[in-house]
């Protein structure tokens, strides 16, 4: 304990206490936020990789490579799907802590976050399976499917953050839309496909791999979202 020697210094205590306690509330609050957009990226990370690498593996129809080219070929599609999960993701979280009111501002730029993501995760893509003869006259149809595929991917990813329906139907929809938008795209495109692989991808094995991927990302990216109460 302590005594005062004199009472004119009590408010002036009072006030010291207040300014700690906003500090250590502002250091706790702060840690937390960090916290949370780690574990967000990782998420967006994990899930991003693993369903770049499991699309991969249900289009892809060409020649079996080496141990070593697959290494290369499996570590490049792990950092593609990866950065586009890191980008999606964290934007997603900055959007809906940013614009808490605006539910449609929070569509809006979580469709147009998954774009940008995608279109780099495709472009990347493209630029990997591609032939450098190849590359300018794909990289347009690249661009194009990743942008749409990106866009529903994102919106998905909104939706689950913001709609208290069950995870799995959330999940469901996009990837199913997802799958859709690829299969119908890739038709036109053929951004997936080169001429040197034994066969291009069939209808199915393209909308199975448009599927997937945002299947596992969004699985992943919506798993332990107890940061934000869903509406």
């Amino acid at each position: 304990g302590y005594r005062l020697a004199s009472e004119n210094m009590s408010p002036r205590i009072r006030e010291w206490r207040s300014e700690q306690a906003a500090f250590k509330l502002a250091r706790q609050e702060a840690a937390r936020q960090v916290q949370r957009v780690r574990n967000s990226a990782i998420r967006g990370l994990f899930g991003g990789a693993l369903g770049m690498v499991l699309f991969n593996s249900v289009v892809y129809t060409g020649p079996v490579y080496s141990i070593d080219l697959a290494i290369i070929l499996t570590t490049m599609l792990l950092s593609t799907g990866g950065i586009a999960g890191v980008v999606l993701t964290l934007i997603a979280d900055l959007v809906r802590a940013t614009y808490p009111s605006r539910p449609w501002l929070r569509y809006l730029l979580g469709g147009a976050s998954g774009a940008l993501a995608y279109v780099i995760a495709v472009s990347l893509y493209a630029t990997t399976i591609h032939a450098f003869d190849f590359l300018l006259q794909k990289l347009p149809a690249a661009i194009l499917e990743g942008a749409l595929w990106g866009t529903v991917i994102g919106l998905g990813l909104t939706w689950g953050l913001e709609t208290r329906r069950p995870i799995w139907l959330t999940i469901g929809i996009t990837s199913i839309l997802g799958g859709v938008i690829l299969m119908g795209l890739d038709f036109f495109g053929q951004a997936l496909s080169v001429v040197a692989w034994e066969q291009k991808p069939s209808a199915l094995l393209v909308f199975l791999g448009g599927a997937i991927a945002p299947l596992v990302y969004l699985s992943a990216a919506l798993a332990g979202q107890s940061d934000f109460p869903r509406k």
